[in-house]
């Protein structure tokens, strides 16, 4: 399920020593891309099989190199 997959990819962000940041779709739009240009991250992760929002999936894409995926 969704909720366990979230756990494990927390888990294992911070196993890595790295830090989480939960974003949510419903978000508008800047509130979205103005939290992750404050972040910086290197890297996101994406869990479940359907991409939750395309503008936010685009915005990632654009601004942080890297895509880790739990299908």
């Amino acid at each position: 399920s969704r909720c366990s997959a979230v756990a494990v990819g927390l888990l294992g962000v911070l196993k890595a020593g790295a830090a989480f940041m939960m974003l949510d779709a419903a978000y508008p739009d800047e509130r979205l891309e103005a939290c992750i240009d404050i972040a910086g991250p290197k890297a996101w992760l994406h869990v479940g099989a359907h991409r939750a929002s395309t503008q936010l999936a685009r915005t990632l894409d654009q601004r942080v190199p890297r895509q880790l995926r739990l299908d």
